[in-house]
């Protein structure tokens, strides 16, 4: 078959990369609340970008903070280094996907997309970009940006905003409200959105090698592509911050999404000159409750010591429904899903004058049902746990800036007879030394699992087209990945530029497989 599906591939992946960041000239702050930065024992001033450990904080100005009308605006004005913000779309990502994912925080509370919107850009002290998170920030985090604010004493805030894109057929918009009472804050907010897409075309060609030694070539053209989206999400929360750092926030949110329409039509023709039209219709609803709890408090003799604890509770139900229709046959079927996600975690932090000590316990529950019924039959049921517990020192010495790291994580899977059960060791070292006074090099080293895609795990076997098929593998698998980085910075005021080279191993990856079915169809699993 060749559309390239390689059969295996290599455990190694070496990737070199360059990033070349421009960024204005911004003004300092004027005020010394927020042009001084204490830093262990060294106060820095007038300065607005400030570099620690374990990245940097940036100081918006005054006229920057006046211009942006959200969180996702100035984050976008600010140009932070390794970051691409898209305020239109509201989406935060790495410039690099190989960093990992980007975490967004406010007062070290972890931020919904709701949350930016509200945020009021004035009231923004600094942010702060983790560009080396530790173990307590999650798996898979390759950077985290904290937005600390200062809180008016008593107050409230109305707004609203909306987006629409006629040749295209899209639109979206929010409202939100905010009040707060000295240490106390009530939010809710509403977001929307719509799209519709038509007219869209695809071409592809196949060429197929059948089990007697002969090619079939098979060219497709898609046409007639309609795709309708329509999602709506409602939040509410409290919080309560104090002066002393204590914080307790309580979230619940609703989720609704809705694809009436996914449809496609294809004209195929084959190699011996006869032709077939193809249709592929789908449907999807889902609803989604949230219900999130979160608490920080700060103790010991000089309030170094902290313990956050953070508990998430989420139900999804999803209705789904897919046909496959030709002249010859046709295949169909619809899901009704269940999802039950329970996580929550422990982070204890005690800020020593040497280092930093962290430690942490973290646990998710997972229960998925999916019920297929149609031309295919089958009740999956998967059940997942993960226990994860860490360890890790911040500090430096001498110019030297350190991060090392030890977690241990049990990773637990059971569907029907299969049942997997095993123990990892998961170390992290992160090493940063300047060179001089703008360039940086850096280096991290990571050991932690990849597990399969639980998507393709249910065991089901789905027609694409009249030649090709797609088996779901209940088969548990996961393989140790090592990642070695090595990064080059270089960063002045107005110019950010830095080179990556990354050296990743995957020992015994799960990989694609496609064979040749009896009936001389081909099966990608």
């Amino acid at each position: 078959m060749k559309q390239r599906m390689k059969q295996r591939m290599n455990k190694f992946l070496i990737i070199v990369s360059m990033t070349l960041w421009t960024m204005p000239v911004l003004k300092a702050q004027d005020t010394t609340p927020r042009d001084t930065l204490q830093l262990g024992e060294a106060v820095v001033k007038g300065s607005r970008v400030v570099c620690r450990p374990d990245g940097r904080v940036v100081f918006p100005s005054r006229e920057m903070t006046a211009a942006a009308s959200s969180g996702y605006s100035l984050l976008n004005m600010l140009h932070l280094p390794g970051v691409k913000v898209d305020d239109v779309g509201e989406s935060i990502t790495a410039a690099n996907p190989l960093t990992g994912t980007v975490t967004v925080r406010i007062n070290d509370v972890a931020a919904t997309a709701a949350d930016m919107r509200a945020l009021l850009p004035t009231e923004v002290e600094k942010v702060e970009l983790i560009d080396r998170p530790g173990l307590r920030y999650g798996e898979g985090v390759g950077i985290v940006i904290n937005i600390v604010t200062r809180r008016a004493t008593a107050g409230h805030v109305v707004g609203a905003g909306a987006t629409f894109a006629p040749k295209t057929d899209m639109g979206k918009g929010n409202a939100h409200i905010r009040a707060n009472r000295g240490a106390d804050e009530w939010s809710v907010g509403y977001a929307g959105y719509y799209m519709r897409m038509d007219g869209m075309t695809g071409n592809e060609r196949t060429d197929y090698l059948m089990a007697d030694g002969t090619h079939r070539l098979v060219e497709r053209n898609t046409h007639d592509v309609i795709l309708q989206q329509t999602s709506h999400e409602l939040q509410t929360r409290y919080s309560r911050l104090g002066t002393d750092g204590t914080a307790m926030v309580a979230t619940l949110s609703m989720a609704f999404y809705h694809a009436p329409r996914n449809d496609k039509r294809t004209d195929v023709t084959y190699a011996e000159g006869t032709h077939d039209t193809q249709t592929a219709a789908n449907s999807e609803k889902t609803a989604s409750p949230l219900l999130d709890l979160y608490m920080k408090t700060n103790f010991g003799p000089n309030r170094n010591q902290t313990v956050v604890a953070n508990a998430t509770g989420a139900y999804t139900h999803t209705d789904y429904a897919y046909l496959f229709a030709s002249a010859p046959s046709s295949f169909g079927y619809r899901t009704k899903g269940r999802a039950y996600r329970l996580q929550s975690e422990a982070i204890y932090e005690n800020r020593l004058r040497p280092f930093t000590l962290t430690a942490g316990l973290r646990h998710t529950q997972k229960y998925v049902c999916n019920d297929y019924r149609g031309d295919a039959t089958l009740l999956s049921q998967m059940r997942t746990s993960h226990l994860y517990a860490f360890t890790q020192v911040q500090g430096a010495t001498g110019r030297l800036r350190y991060m090392a790291g030890l977690g241990l994580s049990r990773e637990y899977y059971r569907q029907g007879d299969l049942i997997y059960d095993h123990v990892w060791l998961r170390p992290k070292l992160n090493l940063a030394l300047p060179l001089s006074r703008c360039l940086n090099l850096n280096y991290t080293l990571t050991s932690a699992p990849a597990a399969s895609k639980l998507q393709n795990m249910s065991g089901m076997v789905i027609t694409t087209n009249e030649m090709e098929v797609t088996e779901g593998n209940p088969q548990f698998i996961m393989c140790r990945r090592d990642e070695h980085t090595l990064t080059l910075s270089l960063q002045k005021p107005r110019l950010y530029s830095h080179l990556t080279a990354l050296y990743r191993h995957n020992a015994h990856p799960a990989m694609q497989h496609i064979r040749r079915t009896d009936d001389n169809r081909f099966a990608k699993t």
